[in-house]
């Protein structure tokens, strides 16, 4: 449980950049790039996304990471994380 410990802690003291790197994912996938610029970007970034988190293994390190952010207390960064699993169709 230590280094469970351990690990809740970092998250804890870099969850402001964590939760900008989030925000900054969410509005990149949420604003129209794709038609605006007639270019297949943000698909093909969601798309690999969600390939790359939808086997079992990636699926119990999300859950993980999600049992992290909740011992961190840090209801904004959960709510972006879900947010973002959401967004890839992963929740």
């Amino acid at each position: 449980m230590d280094s469970l410990k351990s690990v809740t802690a970092s998250v804890k003291s870099c969850s402001s950049d964590c939760s900008m790197v989030l925000v900054y994912l969410l509005v990149f996938l949420m604003l129209p790039v794709d038609s605006l610029l007639k270019i297949n970007v943000q698909n093909k970034v969601a798309s690999t996304l969600s390939q790359v988190l939808s086997n079992d293994i990636a699926r119990v390190i999300l859950a993980f990471i999600f049992y992290i952010i909740w011992t961190t207390n840090d209801v904004m960064l959960l709510l972006l994380y879900l947010c973002l699993l959401k967004k890839l169709g992963l929740y």
